[in-house]
């Protein structure tokens, strides 16, 4: 019998804002991490907030999310999404990083009016925070999200 699989999407604030060689030190650890674990996922980084997509054995997941929810770097984690899946929308990437820009999510589909609003990004409702992870999804197909944090816009 395999383990069931989940995909937890979270978001939270950082403490304080990030420079770019502290994000790719992030991403470079979450990676490795991630790795060993067997976890899958998508960092975003937006007006000092993150949102995280990360998916593997529910075990695996759900121990990864408590060592982050007490992580002091960030605060006021918020689960928005925690469902079983069959596949995994991110299974190449140990850790895919976007930076992006709120245009650049308005853009996805179905998330024009959320991001237009400037909502927070712990606002986002499940059913925009899976739209979201189509968009990247279909979008990181092309190439078009960076891979490693870079000074664009941070």
């Amino acid at each position: 019998m395999t383990t069931p699989e989940t995909m937890l999407i979270y978001t939270s604030l950082s403490t304080q804002p990030l420079s770019v060689p502290a994000l790719q030190a992030l991403v470079r650890r979450a990676r490795e991490r991630n790795a060993a674990a067997g976890i899958t996922g998508l960092l975003l980084y937006l007006d000092d907030a993150f949102l995280q997509v990360l998916e593997g054995r529910r075990e695996a997941v759900h121990a990864l999310y408590a060592d982050i929810a007490r992580d002091p770097r960030h605060t006021g984690a918020y689960v928005l999404l925690d469902t079983p899946i069959r596949q995994r929308s991110f299974g190449d990437w140990s850790m895919g990083y976007a930076g992006v820009t709120r245009a650049d999510l308005a853009a996805l589909p179905g998330l024009s009016d959320f991001f237009l609003r400037n909502d927070p990004l712990s606002a986002l409702p499940p059913g925009l925070a899976l739209a979201l992870v189509r968009g990247f999804v279909e979008a990181g197909a092309g190439g078009r999200w960076l891979a490693e944090p870079a000074a664009r816009g941070h």
